[in-house]
């Protein structure tokens, strides 16, 4: 996504900032020379982490903060949908991309907004009419830079207790990641 709509000097506003996808995104975007990162978060126990990591943080309460962010911001990566992809793209400077990559809230959203078309992007859809050699490039680059990356914790549960890490996984506001052990 970030190669397909570079950040470069650009401000860059990010939902569902608290989870490891945004979090990922967010540090690379900073990596690649974004000016500002701002993370649209659901629960307050992302607020110290996204802190410490440089992101400006939002409420995704906070319609008025988010709606002025939209104002200012270049790039929107958006995971959520819904009604907080509707919001964004009401107030959306009409220079700036809304790049919608998921709809954790499984709700669609509505495309309008000022002369803003909003890009969808998904891996698979990438992956379907790009060559085997460049896709391995992008994963390949990828794994390079993935060890300086902040990552979150993970839980290790054997397959036996899939129960438990689908329990950890529902968990608002988790800040660690279920790994099942085959």
């Amino acid at each position: 996504m970030l190669a397909k709509w570079p950040v470069a000097g650009k401000k860059v506003l990010l939902t569902a900032a608290g989870s490891a996808c945004a979090g990922l995104l967010a540090q690379w975007a900073k990596m690649q020379g974004a000016t500002a990162v701002y993370g649209i978060y659901r629960s307050a126990q992302h607020l110290p982490a996204l802190l410490n990591s440089g992101i400006i943080p939002l409420s995704s309460e906070d319609h008025r903060a988010i709606a002025d962010a939209a104002r200012r911001v270049d790039r929107v990566y958006d995971a959520v949908g819904g009604e907080l992809a509707t919001l964004m793209l009401e107030h959306l400077n009409s220079r700036a991309a809304l790049i919608s990559y998921g709809l954790l809230s499984g709700k669609a959203f509505s495309p309008r907004g000022r002369n803003i078309t909003a890009q969808r992007f998904h891996l698979r859809d990438a992956l379907a009419v790009t060559p085997v050699e460049a896709w391995r490039g992008w994963f390949t680059s990828l794994w390079q830079i993935l060890p300086q990356a902040e990552l979150p914790e993970a839980t290790v549960y054997t397959l036996e207790e899939w129960r438990l890490a689908l329990a950890l996984f529902s968990e608002p506001g988790r800040q660690r990641k279920p790994l099942l052990k085959l």
